[in-house]
């Protein structure tokens, strides 16, 4: 069960055959709010997905799902901080490239029969990249997400920083929601 209300509330209103979500989180609940989340999707539904782990390496990710009983077997992670583990369902990449990035998910989307992908968290983004790099990749994602007809999460924290992605997030999104 999740402890956050407002998630929990949230998340029984959306379409879990496909659909864009933009969750906008406050700082000091960002940490609870990805594991929660990768855990409701884990046991309520058993979807197979994606996690990608842009803020943290997935070893830490690994950990917080370990603490939850979560079945992580059913998940793939992709570690934007390039922290190799040895395990088949772990994707290490090198580099900050968001090129990279999006081969590596439209490889595993196209080979595989991932139901969600969710990403942790967008912010990191604004620090290699330029805004309008950033709004261009995004609305990339959210249209392959579409095209393959997979959920899709945006985990943003709120913050003066992402002030100017928010808006193109939640435009493009289904539905978003602040936490």
């Amino acid at each position: 069960m999740i402890q956050n209300k407002i998630l929990n509330n949230f998340l029984s209103k959306i379409d879990y055959d496909n659909g864009v979500y933009t969750i906008i989180v406050e700082p000091n609940k960002y940490n609870e709010t990805c594991i929660e989340l990768a855990a409701f999707l884990n046991r309520k539904f058993k979807l197979p997905g994606i996690y990608v782990s842009l803020n943290k390496p997935s070893t830490i990710v690994l950990k917080m799902c370990s603490k939850l009983n979560i079945d992580t077997e059913k998940i793939l992670f992709i570690d934007w901080e390039g922290k190799s583990i040895n395990k088949n369902n772990h994707i290490a990449l090198n580099g900050k490239s968001l090129t990279e990035l999006s081969i590596a998910l439209s490889g595993v989307c196209n080979n595989t029969d991932m139901k969600y992908i969710l990403f942790d968290s967008l912010n990191i983004l604004l620090i290699y990249d330029p805004l309008v790099k950033i709004q261009k990749f995004v609305q990339f994602l959210i249209n392959k997400a579409r095209n393959l007809e997979v959920l899709m999460f945006l985990i943003i924290v709120k913050e003066k920083k992402a002030n100017d992605l928010i808006p193109t997030l939640t435009y493009f999104s289904d539905k978003s929601i602040k936490i």
